[in-house]
This record gives structure tokens, sequence and C-alpha cells, in this order.
């Protein structure tokens, strides 16, 4: 009982470091890229891979940390991230009980889907309400952002899949 516990724990302190290291990645001079003034998002991506991987809890809890993580270092007023993910990351996994299988194209579809739905509340509750900003400019801005997060968000969706089944695989 206790080794599992432990076994938990480490694996949830992968996971965190794995959110950090996915912020610095995402948003150092070096490796963070712009695209129509949108940069890539990968969180979503790590979010919903745990939804389908490991359990709600899990899922959730590092969910609210990585939107913790993103309301951080964000310029702008979105607070709101954290949430977001957490709710996203249970109601995802959830559902993924219950209709789903673990399948690795549903966690970047399911990453995609929480990219995007992200995307347009920011637009419409921040850019387009505060700023003014019109429709064309919004949508190019949640194209940009898929277009840079998509691709390393498949790799973070293989390596969340890998690190499961490793610690899977260590439990039995």
């Amino acid at each position: 009982m206790h080794k599992q516990k432990t076994g938990v724990l480490i694996k949830c302190l992968v996971y965190g470091a794995l959110a950090v290291v996915l912020l610095v990645l995402q948003s150092s001079r070096a490796t963070g890229v712009s695209l129509w003034t949108a940069s890539a998002n990968f969180m979503p991506f790590l979010v919903a891979a745990l939804a389908l991987y490991e359990n709600p809890y899990m899922a959730g809890g590092v969910g609210f940390f990585a939107g913790l993580l993103l309301s951080v270092h964000s310029s702008t007023i979105e607070g709101l991230a954290s949430f977001w993910l957490a709710i996203f990351g249970v109601a995802y996994s959830y559902l993924a009980e219950l209709f789903f299988r673990n399948n690795i194209v549903l966690s970047i579809l399911g990453g995609m889907g929480c990219l995007a739905v992200g995307e347009l509340c920011k637009y419409v509750f921040y850019y387009m309400l505060v700023h003014g900003v019109g429709f064309g400019a919004g949508m190019l801005t949640l194209l940009g952002s898929l277009i840079l997060s998509v691709p390393f968000g498949i790799l973070v969706c293989y390596i969340v899949r890998w690190i499961s089944r490793k610690f899977s695989e260590d439990e039995r």
C-alpha cells in the first residue's frame, strides 16, 4: 500500500515537472514562437492526455496546476485558465470513461478542442469586448494558436502515454 502511494506521488511530481518544462518551452525567448499574435499552448494537450490515460483527479489536479502556471506567466487578464483546465480535465476524463477508449487520437482531438474553446472565450471576453478586435483577427489568432500548438501537442500526448504506461508497468 505504501509503495503504491509513493508511486502515485512520484507520478504527480513527474507530471508537474512536465507542465513546468512545457511552460518554459512555450514561453521562453529561444523556443517561444508567435504567429498572427498567437503563441503556442501545450497545456490543453497535457490535460487531455492525462484525462484519457490517468484518472479524473490527476487530470483535474494537473490541469489546475498548469492553469496556474499559465495565469502567472500571462500578461493579459485571464485568471480563469486554472479553472478551465481543471474542469476540462475532470469532464473529459469522465466522458472518456463512459464513451471513449484510451486512444492517442482522442487525446489530440481533446487538446485541440480545449485549446479552441479557451481561445474563443479569450477572444470574446477579452479581445472583442475590451479591445474591440474584429472577428477575422480573432479567428486568425485562434488558427495561429492551433498551428503552433498541434505539432508539439502530439508529442506531449505521446509523452504522457509513455509515462502512464511506464508507471503502470512498475506497479505490477
